[in-house]
């Protein structure tokens, strides 16, 4: 099963959470996100986020919409059509159409497409002198202003937290309170999936960089032998279709010729306390109120450029938004956020009464008792949750929403988490038009104006050549790079 914006939504509106229970626009729960899938998604277009809500972790796990393993050209450029394209087109010809479909399945068709990266994870873990009790619990997120937040009190202090991402000043920001005064403590620090990915801390900030992967296979190499393509993989496998010795289903830095896109986070903290600098982490204590800020980016540098030998320096973006940002407030930085959010957000309103008892139950067990006696304002909640996630996902300028939108953990996620555009990508785009967000449209437009390759691919240059025909192609699946997947063809006269 393919994975889409509008999947991703269906799923995560089964366990969100909200500090406002009986606010219209709020999702909300009464205890932390205990899986990824549970985690509350937050965006601006390039940077993502799944908040998990922990009382004594929180825990961000994030994406930047550039982040794909490999370098272009990630597709397989060495299919030759012209010995065999009379062949297939007599086979068709003849009615021999399972034939035909054997024959371009065996010697035509491409290998897997590399997969869009998660960058890694934010920790803030919660000095407490005590596990007391924690009682009053709220996981929120509020889609009339795209915050989500955590409140809860404990030894008779409330704790609030309220993280968003700013699509005006492009960084996240996390605020932290307690209303007694000077009892906040936590340390706060990066981990990555990549193992290429370390921390430093200098000049009061915490820095995180490392290098995606140059190559992610998502057939193993046993199916892929199993297959008989190995010759489709040569970062595995030589001529003669054997292991190479340092084969692997993932393969990163001197493994795979230090290939693979570099990727910079860095955060700092701005806060009441005393901040003290430790290995890999920035430690707060004797706080009431802290906010943290982090930025993100990539050294992708265009889809024709290697990221590796061509790319930007991430740390200069990272390190240039994040004292941008740093400049403001955090009243400043949410006032620019709601401003920039809501000017899409609010062109659509939709009412549809229900019985109002059921706002005061958190959103998973609205849910689960929505199939018994239906609920019509839930209907609404998911409406507009589609809309904040095509708005969370999709900004000018960024990468269009790919099979997963722009949130995904995993280094090999399902269907690699890339474009699907036979169905799937424009399935993301559906809303645009009908719920007034048309200009969420230009990344999409963008990649249909700069189709994979600036020059036709070899399957499309092969058929020309072959048969004097005007091509058009644009493969199945596409990348950040516009490599291809199995191609799909139009011929014309």
């Amino acid at each position: 099963m393919k994975f889409t914006t509008l999947f991703v939504a269906l799923s995560l509106l089964g366990t969100l959470a909200a500090a406002e229970p009986a606010a219209p626009l709020t999702l909300w729960y009464d205890k932390p996100a205990e899986k990824w899938t549970d985690a509350l998604p937050l965006g601006n277009g390039r940077l993502a986020a799944m908040v998990f809500g922990g009382v004594d972790r929180e825990h961000l796990q994030l994406n930047e919409d550039t982040l794909t393993s490999g370098e272009p050209p990630a597709d397989l450029r060495t299919i030759d059509l012209t010995k065999d394209f009379d062949h297939v087109t007599g086979l068709i010809k003849a009615g021999k159409n399972s034939e035909a479909d054997a024959y371009v399945t065996k010697n035509w068709l491409g290998r897997n497409q590399q997969c869009y990266q998660p960058l890694g994870d934010l920790w803030v873990d919660i000095s407490a002198k005590n596990q007391s009790t924690v009682t009053d619990y709220r996981r929120w997120l509020d889609l009339a202003t795209a915050t989500a937040g955590v409140s809860f009190q404990r030894d008779g202090a409330t704790y609030t937290r309220e993280v968003f991402i700013s699509a005006p000043d492009q960084v996240i920001a996390l605020r932290l309170r307690t209303d007694r005064p000077g009892t906040l403590a936590f340390k706060t620090s990066f981990s990555s999936v990549h193992p290429t990915a370390k921390s430093t801390v200098a000049d009061g900030e915490l820095a995180l960089r490392g290098q995606l992967p140059g190559y992610v296979g998502r057939r193993d190499l046993k199916l892929v032998e199993q297959m008989g393509d190995q010759h489709k993989y040569p970062e595995n496998f030589s001529a003669d279709g054997k292991r190479l010795p340092l084969a692997a289903q993932v393969l990163y830095g001197a493994d795979i010729g230090g290939k693979g896109t570099f990727f910079a986070a860095r955060l700092t903290v701005k806060t009441d306390g005393k901040i003290v600098a430790e290995a890999g982490a920035l430690r707060i204590e004797g706080a009431t109120e802290a906010t943290v800020i982090v930025s993100a980016a990539s050294s992708f540098n265009g889809p024709n450029k290697s990221p590796s030998r061509e790319g930007i320096d991430p740390s200069l973006r990272t390190t240039h938004d994040l004292r941008e940002a740093a400049a403001q407030t955090f009243a400043t930085l949410r006032e620019r956020h709601i401003a920039d959010y809501t000017a899409l957000f609010h062109r659509v309103s939709l009412r549809l009464d229900g019985d109002p008892a059921k706002e005061k139950l958190p959103t998973d067990a609205r849910i689960a008792a929505f199939r018994a006696s239906g609920d019509p304002a839930l209907a609404m909640q998911l409406f507009q949750f589609g809309r904040y996630l095509l708005i969370a996902g999709s900004r000018a300028g960024s990468q269009p929403l790919n099979l997963q939108g722009k949130w995904n953990d995993l280094v090999i996620p399902p269907w690699a988490s890339q474009y699907t555009v036979n169905i799937n990508t424009e399935m993301n785009y559906w809303p645009a038009e009908t719920t007034n967000l048309s200009e969420l449209h230009e990344p999409l437009f963008r990649l249909i104006r700069k189709p994979p390759s600036t020059a036709p691919s070899p399957p499309a240059r092969c058929i020309t050549a072959a048969a004097g025909l005007r091509t058009t192609m644009f493969p199945s699946g596409a990348t950040v790079f516009r490599s291809t997947a199995t191609p799909a063809l139009h011929f014309g006269t």
